[in-house]
C-alpha cells in the first residue's frame, strides 16, 4: 500500500485508517511490526473524527461496518463509564466496552427477544442480584455488567488459564454458568480438555441438540449462539485495543479483586 500525500491530506488519512483496521481486525504480523508511531498516528485520527469515513470500508470478516463510526459516535458517550467500572472491577474496559457493543451496539434502550434489555443486557433476575434498579440506565448497566463478568470469570475453576479463562467467562455471560459447566463436561466425554476454550468451544453447539442435552444437568441451551458471542467480543476487544494504542499484545482481562 502507497502512503502519499495529496494536497489535501485526504490520501494520508485513509492509507492510515486501513493499515490500523486491518492490523486489528485480520492480524497482519507485517504490520503489526511497522511500530508505534502508525497506531499512534491513526489512532489520533480516530480520535479527532476524520478517519471513520475511510476506515469503515475495510470493517469486515464479522464486524459491522457501522462499527468504526460507532466508535467515534457513541463511545466517547460511554467510556468515563466503561473506565470506572474497570478500575472497580478489575477488568480491561476495552473488553467491556466490546461486550457492550455485541450486545447492544452502545443502546441503553436495547431488549432482545429472551427479555434482556440495557446496554449490558443484563436479565431482571441478574439486575435484582446485582442491585441494578434501572436496566436502561447506561451507567448501572455497564457496572453491573462488569460485576457480573468479573464474579462468573472468578468462579470458574482455578485449573482455566488465561486466555481460555476469558472465552469462559465471556461464554458464561451469554449463556450462563451452567450451560457452560455443561459444555465443559461434554468436552470432556468426548475426549477433549475441559480447560482449553478450543475444546469447550466445539462442545457448546451440542447443548441445541436433545440427545446431547440429555446428558447434562442445565439441558438444552443456544450454545452456537453462546460460540458467536465469544468470537464477536474478542474481535471487538482487539479492535479496540489497537484503536487505544495496545496493539500486539495479547487479550487478558486484568486479576479479578
Amino acid at each position: 500500500m502507497e502512503l502519499s500525500v495529496d494536497t489535501s491530506g485526504r490520501r494520508l488519512v485513509a492509507c492510515t485508517s486501513m493499515l490500523l483496521l486491518i492490523a486489528a481486525l485480520l492480524c497482519v504480523p507485517t504490520v503489526r511490526g511497522l511500530g508505534g508511531e502508525l497506531l499512534k498516528t491513526a489512532r489520533s485520527l480516530f480520535e479527532s473524527g476524520r478517519a471513520a469515513p475511510a476506515a469503515a470500508p475495510v470493517v469486515r470478516r464479522g464486524l459491522p461496518r457501522s462499527f468504526a463510526g460507532d466508535i467515534q459516535r457513541l463511545l466517547p458517550q460511554y467510556r468515563d463509564h466503561f473506565h470506572a467500572a474497570a478500575t472497580r472491577s478489575g477488568v480491561d474496559w476495552r473488553l467491556l466496552a466490546a461486550i457492550g457493543y455485541q450486545e447492544s451496539h452502545w443502546n441503553p434502550q436495547a431488549v432482545s427477544y429472551t427479555g434482556v434489555r440495557g446496554l449490558m443486557m443484563l436479565t431482571q433476575d441478574t439486575a435484582a442480584i446485582l442491585d441494578v434498579s434501572d436496566r436502561e440506565d447506561a451507567e448501572q448497566s455497564i457496572h453491573g455488567g462488569a460485576r457480573w463478568f468479573a464474579q462468573l470469570r472468578r468462579r470458574l475453576p482455578r485449573q482455566i488459564v488465561e486466555p481460555d479463562r476469558t472465552a469462559m467467562a465471556l461464554a458464561a455471560y451469554n449463556q450462563g454458568l451452567g450451560h457452560l459447566l455443561d459444555a465443559r463436561q461434554l468436552a470432556a466425554q468426548r475426549g477433549g480438555d475441559a480447560n482449553r476454550w478450543s475444546d469447550v468451544r466445539s462442545a457448546l453447539p451440542l447443548l441445541a441438540q436433545p440427545e446431547w442435552a440429555a446428558k447434562t444437568r442445565y439441558g438444552q441451551a443456544r450454545g452456537d449462539e453462546a460460540v458467536d458471542f465469544v468470537d464477536r467480543v474478542l474481535r471487538y476487544h482487539e479492535a479496540l485495543r489497537a484503536i487505544d494504542g495496545a496493539a500486539g499484545a495479547k487479550p487478558q482481562v486484568v486479576a479479578s479483586r
